[in-house]
């Protein structure tokens, strides 16, 4: 249940710093398509993973090696899905904020990464190994759209379609 409660948590983080994003529409005082919902919330899925696998490594210096390991193969598995989402985020952000999409950007992330990084300093040896199982299974995967339409990640997206309205409908 604690687990649950925590994931509602970051996705309620999420859903305020997002709030700050929502673009004028056709038909909607703002919106963000489904495309560039994914992007975002991808970015910031993707943002915590490297602070949070720090983290770790630095709480538990035994899972240090594999967790910089499973860090970089993800890193260079899905450098250019990444790439892709940073940029559109960056439009995004460009867009509605004009000369203050970066600090508004930051505040976004921090925002909607904080809760995991604090999660992220009480983890157990174990839970840190669970996460870094996590990322290894993504890698192996190979499939960037299908890692980012399970789990978490895809719990992120949908509760912010509920509370973002789609440009597209």
């Amino acid at each position: 249940m604690a687990a649950r409660t925590n994931i509602m948590a970051i996705m309620a983080a999420l859903g305020a710093a997002l709030g700050m994003v929502l673009l004028p529409g056709s038909g909607s005082a703002g919106c963000l398509s489904d495309a560039d919902l994914s992007s975002v919330t991808r970015s910031v899925f993707t943002k915590s993973l490297g602070p949070v696998m720090r983290i770790c490594s630095t709480n538990h210096p035994e899972v240090e090696e594999r967790a910089i390991d499973a860090t970089r193969e993800f890193f260079l598995a899905y450098r250019s899905d990444m790439r892709h989402n940073r940029l559109k985020t960056t439009d995004i952000f460009r867009r509605v904020f004009k000369d203050d999409w970066q600090e508004n950007l930051a505040a976004l992330l921090d925002e909607a990464t904080g809760p995991i990084l604090r999660r992220a300093g009480v983890y157990s040896a174990g839970q840190c190994g669970t996460e870094i199982q996590r990322i290894e299974d993504m890698v192996e995967r190979r499939d960037y759209s299908a890692i980012m339409s399970t789990g978490a990640a895809r719990k992120m997206f949908e509760f912010e379609r509920e509370h973002i309205p789609d440009c597209g409908k």
